[in-house]
């Protein structure tokens, strides 16, 4: 089964996670709150923060996760600080931004 993850990208655009294929040798590793690595447009490469691990296949063509960056999840408690975001003055981009590597 292929495993799908929707990612939270340090981007202010109005979507609010962006869907990923996992590749199999990452299905044993992926889980919220790790950051990602990701290809996103022609050339960009970003590191994001999964929120949602799910079998769900979109019905659009997907990019794969380039690599996982950390062995245990960076933030705890994801779905308070995306609803933070969410009903704050903030995106969730913005939120994620605070997570990047340098």
């Amino acid at each position: 089964m292929t495993l799908f993850a929707n990612v939270i990208l340090p981007l202010a655009l109005p979507n609010r996670t962006y869907t990923f294929a996992v590749p199999d040798e990452l299905t044993s590793v992926v889980k919220i709150g790790l950051r990602v690595e990701v290809p996103f447009g022609k050339a960009k490469l970003y590191s994001g923060i999964i929120e949602q691990v799910h079998s769900n296949v979109p019905n659009y063509k997907v990019k794969e996760i380039i690599a996982v960056l950390d062995e245990l999840p960076l933030v705890s408690g994801l779905d308070c600080a995306v609803l933070l975001c969410h009903f704050g003055r903030s995106t969730v981009g913005c939120f994620a931004r605070q997570y990047e590597t340098e």
